[in-house]
């Protein structure tokens, strides 16, 4: 008997009622579709460059970056750009985007 098949199987099943259930017993208004990968496989060797990064007195970070464009992209920049220093620092990161005069609102 493969136990692995099994339990496999379990969890699937287990997993279609959990689909079902979950919104309803978090209380959330919304409805699933279907599952998605929940695997992000990342080779990703690259150096990325935040424009200025301070510490703060209480150990945590003060994030700017000066921006003469206004763009979605940009805001996933700075995302990424803090996502992955608080995996590596484990610190709280406050950001703050500097535009341009000729920006008048950010995206």
């Amino acid at each position: 008997m493969d136990y692995n098949k099994i339990e496999d199987a379990v969890f699937k099943k287990a997993m279609e009622v959990f689909k079902e259930g979950a919104p309803k017993f978090f209380n959330l208004d919304i409805n699933i579709s279907r599952p998605a990968e929940t695997e992000i496989k990342n080779i990703d060797i690259k150096t990325n460059a935040m424009d200025y990064l301070f510490y703060t007195d209480s150990g945590d970070y003060l994030h700017f970056e000066f921006q003469t464009t206004k763009k979605n992209e940009d805001i996933s920049r700075f995302l990424y750009y803090d996502s992955s220093l608080y995996y590596k620092s484990k610190r709280n990161i406050r950001t703050l985007v500097v535009y341009s005069s000729d920006i008048k609102e950010a995206p």
